[in-house]
């Protein structure tokens, strides 16, 4: 979602912008699929051979958004790029980058000390987030709403669209423990193998909402004293 999201800004920028994903992405993120931009799908994408053979010439920027990737692959990129970006949030690798993203809150520039070339600017800390623009747009009123709340009225649980390890389960558990009247909604993207028990536990429980593939995660913030 975040690359969308820088998709998005650079496309009103005037860049003509092309994602080069892993196999079954699109079912993951389906809204990439809809979103309109170029998409290559790669059969490996963790060798850089299989996205050079399919690379324009004189690329602007690439964006680089994956666990598995780092200098060596980047610095296969170096003929055929003016830039290169890295979004990272573990600080545990090298990355051969002229911009490096970290958004994590706390994150501070001298965590990447060795970890990227001396010139490379390292943006980090939580003031680069990219969130789109409603964000912003409903920041004011969603402050306002809380500070004259009395009480937790709703409460949302999103642990990312795969849902790792089945962990939206084990926090939701913990919530209805806590026996809190709040309501809760619950995001899950439609790939999360604990789907079907989610719904079985919410059938039993009428104040949680399911949401699968949420379209306006920004409503569902705004809504929650808790996240």
């Amino acid at each position: 979602m975040r690359c969308l999201t820088l998709a998005n800004a650079l496309a009103e920028a005037g860049y003509k912008i092309r994602f080069a994903c892993a196999e079954g992405t699109i079912e993951t993120v389906p809204m990439l699929g809809r979103s309109g931009f170029d998409i290559i799908t790669l059969a490996d994408p963790l060798h850089s051979r299989d996205l050079l053979g399919r690379l324009e010439a004189g690329v602007d920027v690439v964006v680089f958004d994956h666990y598995g990737i780092g200098a060596e692959y980047e610095r296969a990129l170096r003929a055929h790029a003016k830039s290169i970006l890295v979004i990272d949030d573990l600080a545990n690798r090298l990355h051969d980058c002229d911009i490096l993203v970290d958004q994590t809150f706390g994150r501070n520039a001298i965590d990447y000390a060795g970890l990227v070339p001396g010139k490379a600017a390292v943006l980090a800390g939580a003031q680069y987030a990219m969130l789109r623009p409603e964000f912003a747009a409903a920041r004011e009123a969603t402050l306002d709403r809380r500070a004259a709340a009395n009480r937790v009225h709703r409460i949302l649980i999103s642990m990312g669209l795969t849902d790792l390890e089945g962990i939206t389960s084990q926090v939701l558990d913990a919530v209805l423990a806590a026996e809190t009247s709040a309501a809760i909604d619950v995001v899950l993207g439609q790939c999360a193998p604990g789907i079907p028990d989610i719904l079985a536990l919410a059938e039993r429980n009428p104040n949680i909402a399911v949401h699968i593939d949420s379209t306006d995660m920004c409503t569902l913030m705004s809504n929650a004293d808790i996240a």
